[in-house]
């Protein structure tokens, strides 16, 4: 990738060979962190996303609602998102992220990340995986697994980005706290798309084939 790009790590050998891997392109173009799961908003809502997948009756739709770390591991994405429009190392107006499981291929041709077209530079853009039901409340959200947005890429604008981030976080405490649900990050998504009270951010781009 050919674009700057913020990474962060719980592994400092992994974090190590990331910027060896990226310093053919130069020190400006990197930006790469040791993080501590302990010190993460995300990672120290375990133990209450624990609480919520032991109940008895709750459905295991494996990882999402059944590994509480793989569920903190989502949820990290926007407190990472935070972290990185605030600093705004690059001093860009931009900002994307990327799962790194769409990187499993050994090798990719170089390529950089550009706007989608008719991007709305108001709403941060997501690929919309099948049509949103704004019936549906938290709880038969996660226990049908319903997914709406795909989670592992999304881009926006710097302060769009930090605003969809806040929102993110504050629909996941309240789907533990007042709900006592919880799943990926796809779900939550659907939540904030249906109990955002019209301030969303978010602009869904239909795939090329309509999935069912």
């Amino acid at each position: 990738m050919l674009n700057p790009v913020i990474a962060f790590f719980d592994n400092d050998t992994i974090r190590k060979r990331f910027q060896r891997i990226r310093q053919p392109l130069g020190e400006n173009y990197t930006k790469a962190f040791l993080v501590q799961r302990s010190d993460m908003w995300a990672f120290n809502l375990r133990e209450n996303i624990s609480r919520i997948f032991n109940q008895s009756d709750y459905p295991k739709y494996y990882p999402n609602s059944a590994n509480p770390e793989y569920s903190s591991a989502m949820h990290a994405k926007y407190e990472e998102i935070l972290i990185a429009t605030k600093a705004n190392f690059f001093c860009t107006r931009y900002f994307a992220w990327i799962d790194i499981g769409f990187f499993r291929k050994e090798y990719m041709s170089p390529y950089e990340i550009w706007l989608p077209l008719n991007f709305n530079s108001s709403l941060v853009a997501y690929t919309e995986m099948k049509g949103r039901e704004p019936e549906l409340d938290p709880k038969r959200i996660v226990y049908t697994n319903a997914i709406w947005l795909a989670g592992g890429f999304f881009i926006g604008e710097l302060n769009v980005m930090t605003r969809l981030a806040e929102q993110y976080m504050r629909t996941v405490e309240m789907m533990i706290g007042q709900y006592k649900v919880m799943s990926s990050d796809q779900q939550v998504l659907y939540v904030l798309g249906n109990y955002g009270h019209g301030d969303t951010l978010i602009q869904p781009y239909r795939t090329p084939n309509k999935l069912s």
